[in-house]
């Protein structure tokens, strides 16, 4: 009779330890988890905000790029955003600038 329990005493103590190892394992795998898929979204975040940068420079709405990005693809928005370039306004807003700016540098340096 004491056989007996001892076999169910094993047999339950074993697949408890069971239950319980593998309960820390989805716990450990849970957390891996997590962390990849904040990694994961980190990355998007700052894919995503690549475009609007780039088009605040190109004097494009970063908003509607932002969303192209989010719809279609980070990378195309970058690509178009590279073949499309500056619009006009901010070409001669640039232009006007790199000319105040020789301007300062020529009479500082004719002083």
């Amino acid at each position: 009779m004491s056989l007996k329990i001892y076999r169910i005493y094993y047999t339950f103590y074993y697949f408890s330890e069971k239950l319980i190892l593998q309960k820390n394992f989805m716990e450990s795998y849970g957390l891996v988890f997590i962390l990849f898929l904040l990694i994961v979204i980190t990355f998007l975040i700052v894919l995503l905000i690549i475009p609007v940068k780039m088009a605040n420079r190109r004097g494009r709405s970063g908003i509607l790029w932002f969303l192209f990005s989010l719809i279609i693809s980070p990378f195309l928005s970058m690509l178009f955003l590279f073949l499309l370039g500056e619009t006009d306004e901010k070409r001669e807003e640039r232009i006007i600038q790199e000319e105040i700016l020789r301007n300062q540098y020529r009479n500082s340096n004719g002083n």
